[in-house]
């Protein structure tokens, strides 16, 4: 099953931003959601992608798949100043390994589901 098609059977209304390989960003009301598909569990943020995420300095997520175990990780930002936007403004690199932080916040799709309903438009 497609993300998008998880997203329609959770009736979630969404807005896709950005589709590339490996990659999409789609917006949920007021948060933006990066989506990573990845055969493991180390995963990397391209500065483009970060930039589209933080441009109007609002909310946003990531979604982290790791298809080869089936395990889903998902971080939420809420607030300008945190850990992430940190790390790309203290740096000049364009990409950032997410690293150890990523593996602590192991999510069922489920609870992702109910995280992204407090998001949805009516």
């Amino acid at each position: 099953m497609t993300i998008q098609e998880i997203l329609i059977k959770n009736n979630i209304n969404f807005d896709l931003i950005v589709k590339e390989k490996g990659n999409m960003i789609f917006k949920v009301g007021e948060l933006k959601i990066l989506v990573n598909l990845n055969q493991g569990n180390i995963f990397k943020l391209s500065r483009k992608n970060f930039d589209v995420l933080a441009s109007d300095g609002g909310k946003f997520a990531l979604w982290l798949i790791d298809s080869k175990e089936n395990k889903h990780y998902y971080l939420k930002f809420i607030n300008k100043n945190n850990w992430l936007t940190n790390s790309f403004v203290s740096s000049s690199k364009s990409e950032l390994n997410l690293g150890k932080e990523v593996l602590k916040k192991n999510a069922k799709i489920s609870v992702i589901m109910e995280d992204l309903a407090l998001f949805n438009k009516k």
